[in-house]
């Protein structure tokens, strides 16, 4: 086998495991506690596992993935940033939703956790910086979201909330 398909093969096999561990392992971990290892500290890790394997591989003379092995030193970081991206995105886009948008003085800040079935209101006076959370639980409903607190109930559909003082919003 050529160098470049060896190259080739330990990417995509990388790719396949770094989707796996970050998608469905590190991620959840990670909202779930914050103290979880950075990214910064994943990309650190990688190296130095792929240096220790290059390592092996060069002092035992195995040289059919010697070479594969050094250009993965500075293939799989990347390919690791690229798949943390991706994965993040994916993750928040199925768990979470949410937006901004200002009305008559005050900026909103809405937060669904499809997961927890809560969600966070940030209402914040902009002349004053003053700020009211209004927090409850919510009802998925199709392509509905009903947030319920304790006094009031919103809906989210088609990207537009309805229900805040009276007027409909769309969430950017």
């Amino acid at each position: 086998m050529k160098t470049i398909e060896k190259i080739l093969l330990i990417v995509i096999l990388e790719i396949i495991i770094f989707w796996i561990l970050v998608r469905y392992y590190y991620l959840p971990k990670l909202y779930s506690n914050p103290d979880l290892i950075t990214a910064q500290n994943l990309i650190i890790i990688t190296v130095i596992i792929n240096v220790i394997i290059f390592g092996i591989l060069y002092f035992t003379k195995k040289t059919k993935f010697t070479n594969a092995f050094l250009a993965n030193i500075i293939l799989a970081p990347i390919i690791l940033l690229l798949v943390l991206g991706k994965a993040h995105k994916t993750f928040r886009q199925e768990n979470f939703s949410g937006g901004s948008f200002q009305y008559k003085g005050s900026k909103f800040s809405v937060f669904v956790d499809k997961k927890k079935n809560n969600f966070t209101i940030f209402k914040t006076d902009i002349n004053t910086n003053e700020t009211n959370i209004i927090a409850g639980d919510i009802e998925l409903q199709n392509d509905k979201i009903l947030l319920k607190s304790r006094n009031d109930e919103y809906l989210i559909e088609n990207d537009t909330i309805k229900g805040i003082e009276g007027k409909n919003f769309k969430l950017k």
